[in-house]
């Protein structure tokens, strides 16, 4: 099956609404987070390229959308995958596990992202951003140094290989 059919009619990419996990459809499952994943890679890059400034509304927001609809993507997987699993289901979610771990490695270790955010964070703006918001992009800093953004590139690359091992 084409990937574009599977993304239109699938109904794990329909993340504005309850699951509905009765039509989830276990063939879908790698190819959709797949292309998710690298739907969100592309923003962050294209994001990257066309911002001069970094702002909250410009930058900080629409990510957040992104990688929250990842994981209103990926909840119902992992909730079918808990309860009511078979040996197919959890083939394709044990697949994407090494997929989202290396997303994480990908984001988490990304300097440009990372410079991107320590610009918002030392914007003028930052102090009149609400205290949650400030808190994201504090939490967001803190997660590029646990993922090891300060690490030389052959400790950064064997950070992504223990990381992808663990998972």
């Amino acid at each position: 099956m084409n990937i574009m059919t599977i993304l239109k009619d699938s109904s794990l990419i329909k993340t504005d609404s309850l699951p509905a996990f009765s039509s989830l459809k276990v063939d879908e499952i790698e190819p959709v987070v797949k292309q998710a994943i690298e739907n969100n890679k592309a923003l962050i890059e294209q994001k990257l390229t066309e911002l001069g400034t970094y702002t909250w509304d410009n930058f900080v927001v629409i990510l957040d959308e992104a990688d929250d609809h990842l994981s209103k993507l990926w909840s119902p997987v992992s909730h079918m995958n808990a309860v009511v699993s078979n040996d197919e289901l959890r083939a394709a979610h044990d697949a994407c596990i090494g997929l989202f771990s290396e997303y994480g490695t990908f984001v988490g270790q990304h300097k440009g992202l990372y410079e991107a955010y320590l610009s918002v964070a030392n914007s003028p703006e930052f102090p009149q951003l609400k205290g949650e918001q400030q808190k994201v992009i504090e939490n967001a800093l803190r997660d590029f140094t646990l993922a090891g953004i300060a690490l030389d590139e052959t400790k950064k690359q064997r950070y992504g290989e223990i990381k992808q091992q663990l998972s």
